[in-house]
């Protein structure tokens, strides 16, 4: 079991882990691999299971749980169903306080 190894130490220590891990792989041996680091995720896993407060979401393809997750991180960070506001350009101000469409408009 791995668990988060590849989060500690310098560029060097990670790329070693992974080279050890990757042979450890080749070689016919099974990991188990805890990760946030999506990309070593592709690298290492043959399949993925997402995981959230010790309760399965999804399991399947590397990429479609990776993808999953990233979604329901979207989500949160949109904080569910709270409304976006999307503005005009024209609409917002400049500096000196004028509505920018009357910068653009200014023979009218």
């Amino acid at each position: 079991m791995v668990d988060e190894a590849l989060s500690v130490g310098d560029a060097y220590f990670q790329q070693k882990c992974m080279r050890k891990i990757l042979e450890f792989k080749n070689s016919g041996g099974s990991i188990i691999f805890v990760s946030h680091d999506m990309n070593a995720v592709k690298i290492v896993c043959d399949s993925a299971m997402l995981l959230d407060h010790g309760h399965m979401l999804s399991s399947g393809d590397p990429k479609d749980i990776i993808d999953y997750y990233h979604g329901m991180i979207l989500q949160k960070a949109h904080m569910g169903d709270t409304e976006v506001k999307v503005y005009d350009i024209a609409d917002t101000k400049d500096c000196t306080g004028r509505k920018k469409s009357e910068c653009f408009n200014r023979g009218s």
